[in-house]
């Protein structure tokens, strides 16, 4: 990944086959890295990219947008959890509390 010298003093990664962790500063530091455009030219992940990235689907996006701010919008995907990762947290756990269930079951019945 090749880093881009930033005005502010660091630098930001460019985006190429994935991008970094998307935060609640994406407007003033954008540490999930910026896009070349061409020409030396790069530009920050919009709004609806962050929110595209973070498992959301257009359609919730756009619910967001009709009665949010650009920088609000920025600060709910910066401070989410990527939606298929939770769904695949939830469903390891529900698993798992499905499979306790059924093996506490069947000690109870060899009690028995």
């Amino acid at each position: 990944m090749e880093l881009k010298k930033e005005g502010f003093g660091g630098f930001v990664p460019i985006i190429e086959d994935y991008c970094w962790t998307i935060t609640t500063k994406q407007m003033r530091c954008p540490n999930s890295g910026v896009i070349p455009i061409g020409q030396g030219q790069y530009r920050y992940l919009t709004p609806k990219e962050t929110w595209l990235l973070q498992g959301y689907s257009e359609a919730d996006f756009e619910a967001a947008a009709r009665v949010n701010k650009k920088t609000a919008l920025y600060h709910q995907a910066g401070n989410s959890i990527p939606v298929p990762i939770f769904e695949s947290l939830f469903r390891a756990i529900l698993d798992n509390l499905g499979e306790s269930d059924l093996i506490q079951k069947q000690i109870q019945l060899s009690l028995v």
